[in-house]
């Protein structure tokens, strides 16, 4: 053992069980929500937005469950947080807890018999179809009392999120298939370049695609080494592009903003992009045939214990996808 090193004791790893005895009714369950947000974002910034609430708060809460458990829940290296071994047990208990708690909603049922509740739905941004607005007019006049909370996310952590089996559903991109993600696709999408009306290539008819090369780019944060629309990365190295990134977001409608301001070309989704073109805010590029297809799916857990509400909106917008409404 080195001098530098103490042995750990009891006391260390394990918990007093004297402070553990009926801890369940002495735990504020608040604490055990803010821990759930916690370690799904693994950011405390990020955990206190979703919670409505101060950093300062977050943490407060953190230290007072990690108080009451008796040991840490999350630990940090570099620039991440990870949960310890107990503070995975406890998550997954925080996450049936909330599940649960989230269900009591649709055991009051009122005197009219309609089904009530809450989905919780992550979607990235830029979603448009026609298919998904009608289903969504039909699913709210078919179940007024049922409410929608939708939050915006990258597909990435709507993935790991429906993956992570706390009751959530998502419309994102989806690159790798998973034997316990359920999905149905929702939106076929081409990608093809595009510029702005203060972009020089702007309105020219005779663009060779080698003029592209060296141009700087718009890019969405999914292009990132391993996300889902790599693909767009990989047509551009092997094209030989040697423009910069001159801005980077997960959002849509921001990367759309940085095209139209002059920033550089941009990947966009073909059927997004046509009502822009109409109004000669985007002026398609080459190749014709666009670049990449990335499409929206329609996810949830197959292994996960939804809410009726869940269970409802799960059904009823598979049925309509599968049968091409």
């Amino acid at each position: 053992m080195k001098s530098s090193e103490r042995p750990r004791s009891k006391k260390d790893s394990v918990p007093d069980p004297v402070k553990l005895h009926r801890l369940h009714e002495r735990l504020d369950w608040n604490l055990l929500r803010t821990f759930q947000v916690v370690a799904l974002e693994r950011n405390l910034t990020r955990a206190a937005i979703q919670l409505h609430v101060t950093q300062s708060a977050v943490s407060q809460a953190l230290r007072r469950l990690e108080h009451f458990v008796g040991c840490k829940l999350i630990v940090r290296r570099g620039n991440t947080m990870v949960l310890t071994k107990t503070g995975e047990n406890v998550y997954r208990i925080a996450s049936e807890t909330y599940r649960a708690v989230r269900g009591i909603g649709d055991a009051v049922v009122g005197s009219d018999g309609n089904e009530v509740g809450t989905v919780r739905l992550l979607t990235i941004s830029g979603v448009e179809s026609e298919t998904y607005d009608a289903f969504l007019r039909q699913f709210h006049v078919r179940y007024p009392r049922i409410r929608l909370e939708i939050l915006p996310a990258s597909s990435q952590d709507i993935v790991n999120t429906v993956l992570q089996n706390t009751g959530a559903i998502g419309l994102g991109l989806l690159k790798n298939e998973h034997p316990n993600l359920g999905h149905f696709l929702l939106i076929r999408q081409r990608y093809a370049f595009y510029c702005g009306p203060h972009h020089p290539l702007f309105g020219r008819a005779d663009i060779r695609p080698e003029e592209l090369q060296t141009e700087d780019f718009v890019t969405f944060q999914a292009e990132m080494l391993g996300g889902p629309l790599a693909s767009l990365v990989f047509f551009r190295d092997m094209k030989g592009f040697s423009g910069q990134t001159t801005g980077i977001s997960p959002s849509y409608r921001e990367v759309r903003r940085l095209i139209l301001a002059g920033f550089g070309i941009g990947c966009i989704p073909e059927h997004i992009a046509r009502k822009d073109e109409e109004r000669r805010l985007l002026w398609r590029l080459p190749p014709d045939e666009g670049v990449a297809e990335a499409n929206i799916h329609f996810l949830w857990n197959r292994q996960a214990r939804y809410s009726k509400a869940e269970e409802i909106f799960i059904s009823m917008l598979t049925e309509t996808l599968s049968s091409g409404e």
